[in-house]
């Protein structure tokens, strides 16, 4: 797992749109339909997901941005 990222709220705010930042920092919500990938609630986790675990997890698409090739281990991004 990789290592929390320790950042003051000023430079999250910096980061972040407006609405990533209320998503990912303040616990918002995105309307439902509205988001770019799908509808989804950040910290959802539901009890009918796959082997081993039999959980399901559930995020807003807010707080996701795809680049590159889809693979994370290429993304030269950083997360942003």
């Amino acid at each position: 797992m990789p290592a929390k990222l320790a950042k003051t709220d000023a430079e999250w705010q910096r980061l972040l749109t407006p609405e990533q930042y209320q998503v990912t920092r303040r616990k918002g919500r995105e309307r439902a339909f509205t988001g770019p990938y799908w509808d989804a609630h950040l910290g959802h986790v539901f009890p009918d997901g796959p082997p081993p675990t039999g959980l399901r997890y559930c995020i807003n698409s807010a707080s996701l941005q795809f680049t590159g090739d889809g693979d994370p281990r290429n993304d030269e991004s950083g997360g942003r």
